[in-house]
């Protein structure tokens, strides 16, 4: 099987995960106005999809026991279509259940998308070979850079039409994705069969014995989720409210921070797989300190510039963040462990993207607090980094072959 075909299917799926929240996250201030909510109610529409996936994560590790991943991934994505057509019609009912509708059909859509999140990483440990998946790990990574490049010109021209075209265009990229899916990936035969009570026995023994090699690593990936998307949340009404770029103009501005995620993946990706004895863990400390420098510059002074470049330098922190993270997993566990262990890592992240956008708008009300608590979290982040890899409780090179 040709591993462009296997890229773009992966690809595929990342976008149903990514678009599924990126898309809304430069139009939030115009839901605001088309439902009638507050700032608060409209980051309730990205976080009841990011948590109700987090939630249904696990069960990904359960049923690769009981059926193949292109089955899963079939079926998921079949939800998160049911779960768009409720959203679409929500626009349509009386305005008492319009609100409530709509986060309805977002729960079934984070349902859908938390089953397949693990899919990509899970499929690239399976069918390639060990040099192959350090290109596939970071070309998932492009793939959820350009989902969320798409997004905003697709947020935003499509709700020029309407609130419920949002959720039409999210159902016809999932259609798209069933049928690469079907064209793209043979069937992976499933992991051995398991019960319900051998599944949570497994799941409890990596947690509290086998999960510490890794545990660090999966907590600074969903905190770099929670710091990108709750930034875009807060960049994204920066735009609108202070300065007044609406339409095209803001999308395109919006996309200026994740082309800095797209080369961040692309470049980090290619300095792991050039340099495979590089320490990882020295550009973990690297990208802390610069994000603290960022977050002090914008405490100091802040125009339209200042805040798309350092929002830009967030994007492609992160990205790195995430390549070395999405390595480093998958290299340090045991196969026959992976899918459980993967299927947490996705579970944290999908949290941190549920956490980050509420956070920032409550956060974003006081400036000054905001930027002083970002500076004085990176700060402290870099000392436990340090901390962690002299105590050597965090891993910081791929393992020898």
């Amino acid at each position: 099987m040709a591993r462009s075909v296997v890229v773009s299917t992966l690809g595929m799926l990342t976008f149903i995960m990514i678009i599924g929240n990126s898309m809304f996250v430069p139009v939030l201030p115009d839901m605001e106005i088309m439902w009638d909510v507050t700032s608060t109610q409209a980051g309730l529409i990205l976080s009841v999809f990011s948590l109700s996936a987090a939630i249904t994560i696990p069960l990904t590790g359960y049923l690769t026991g009981q059926f193949s991943k292109k089955t899963i991934a079939t079926y998921a994505i079949a939800i998160v279509i049911v779960g768009c057509l409720v959203s679409a019609l929500s626009g349509s009912v009386h305005v008492n259940y319009a609100y409530p509708m709509l986060l309805m059909g977002r729960v079934v859509q984070g349902i859908g998308a938390g089953i397949v999140a693990p899919l990509p990483f899970m499929i690239t440990a399976e069918l390639l070979e060990r040099d192959d998946r350090v290109k596939v790990l970071a070309a998932i990574e492009v793939f959820n850079g350009i989902a969320k490049l798409v997004s905003p010109f697709a947020g935003m021209f499509t709700i020029q039409y309407g609130g419920s075209f949002l959720f039409i265009f999210y159902m016809g990229v999932c259609i798209l994705a069933i049928v690469l899916l079907l064209l793209g990936i043979r069937t992976i035969k499933p992991t051995p069969l398991r019960t319900w009570k051998s599944y949570f026995t497994a799941l409890k023994h990596i947690v509290f014995h086998r999960i510490k090699d890794v545990f660090p690593l999966i907590f600074i990936g969903g905190g770099a989720m929670c710091l990108l998307f709750g930034f875009l949340t807060y960049y994204s009404y920066e735009l609108e409210w202070i300065y007044g770029q609406t339409g095209m103009t803001k999308a395109f501005l919006f996309t200026l921070p994740l082309i800095g995620l797209i080369i961040g993946s692309i470049l980090t990706g290619n300095l792991v797989e050039r340099y495979r004895k590089i320490n990882l863990g020295n550009i973990f400390k690297g990208v802390t300190i610069l994000l603290a420098i960022c977050f002090f510059l914008l405490l100091l002074h802040e125009t339209l510039w200042l805040l798309i470049i350092i929002t830009t330098l967030i994007g492609g922190s992160s990205a790195a963040i995430l390549v070395i993270c999405n390595l480093l997993i998958t290299e340090n566990v045991l196969k026959e462990e992976r899918d459980i262990i993967v299927s947490l890592y996705s579970m944290v992240r999908f949290i941190g993207v549920g956490l980050g956008p509420p956070l920032f708008t409550v956060l974003m009300y006081n400036e000054e607090a905001m930027f002083v608590s970002l500076f004085t979290v990176m700060v402290l982040l870099g000392i436990v980094c340090q901390f962690l890899l002299k105590c050597r409780l965090l891993p910081s090179h791929m393992p020898n072959k």
